[in-house]
């Protein structure tokens, strides 16, 4: 399944908004999270560093599994 966002709901917000105002920065990347695989690959390359940086730094995850996640 794909992470990727279904834009059609967005086209009412997007007909109402000027994007040439945005910087080509924004432009650039707001066409890159239309890519179902560009955004499975961030999402991936997200969860890979938490999962990293629990693994690296045990200590600052403040959960004891007794007690469960709350």
């Amino acid at each position: 399944m794909s992470a990727a966002l279904d834009f059609a709901a967005y086209d009412v917000a997007e007909a109402e908004f000027e994007y040439e105002d945005l910087p080509p920065r924004l432009l650039a990347l707001r066409e890159k999270i239309r890519d179902s695989s560009y955004l499975d690959n961030a999402i991936n390359r997200i969860a890979s560093v938490i999962s990293r940086n629990m693994v690296d730094n045990p200590d600052e995850l403040h959960l004891n599994a007794k007690e469960g996640l709350n």
